[in-house]
Formats: structure tokens, C-alpha cells, sequence
């Protein structure tokens, strides 16, 4: 943490494991993924606010698509801080790094409130 700056918590959320799909209906398990997805969204604004570092965190798609990948992206535009995202098992690595440099968020280096 920088000196010049005031201690304050970093707030970061961790999503993990959404696992979505083309399929705007895909499911796993009988659970649609992309509304999961929307539901814990609009959980974490509701209850926490906005955070200032979001990682995202493995099996982002259940089917390694571009696709998927993009409604993962255009769903974390309701945040206003910058995204990490870390492959899982599930992901596609080559098309999970193509669309999240679409979004910025392929940093490995992030710094933020000082931290």
C-alpha cells in the first residue's frame, strides 16, 4: 500500500465457475447458467455495492465458446471497476484470452485503492 493514499479496504468479488454456453438456455444440472449468473450479479449490487476488483475464476463457460465467453463480458459491464479473468478446467484458455482482451481484463498486475 502506498503511503500517500488512506487505508481502506479493497473490496474484490470473486464469480466463479458460471459455467456458461452459447445456448442463451444452456443449463447444468437443471440450472441456467446465465441466469444464475444475473441472479448473483444482481445479489452482490444489492447487498454489497460496487466492488473494486473483480476476479473472475474458472469454468467461466461450460463449453469453452467465444460466445459464452462475450456474455460473460457484457455481463460484468454493470460493474464499474476492472476484471481478471483465470481459466478453469471447463474453459477454452485460447478463447477465454481472445474475449477478455476485448474487456481488459487479461492484467496479471492490478493495482487499485493502494493496494
Amino acid at each position: 500500500m502506498t503511503i500517500k493514499e488512506q487505508a481502506r479496504p479493497l473490496r474484490v468479488l470473486q464469480l466463479t465457475d458460471p459455467h456458461l454456453m452459447a445456448r442463451a438456455d444452456g443449463d447444468l444440472l437443471g440450472v441456467r447458467t446465465r441466469e444464475s449468473l444475473q441472479a448473483v450479479i444482481a445479489e452482490v449490487l444489492k447487498v454489497h455495492g460496487q466492488p473494486d476488483l473483480i476476479l473472475a475464476t474458472g469454468d467461466l463457460a461450460q463449453d469453452g465458446s467465444v460466445e459464452a465467453y462475450r456474455v460473460f463480458g457484457e455481463s460484468l459491464k454493470v460493474f464499474s471497476c476492472p476484471s481478471v479473468w483465470i481459466a478453469g478446467n471447463h474453459d477454452h484458455a485460447a478463447n477465454l484470452v481472445t474475449v477478455a482482451g476485448e474487456y481488459d481484463a487479461c492484467a496479471r498486475h492490478v493495482i487499485r485503492g493502494g493496494w
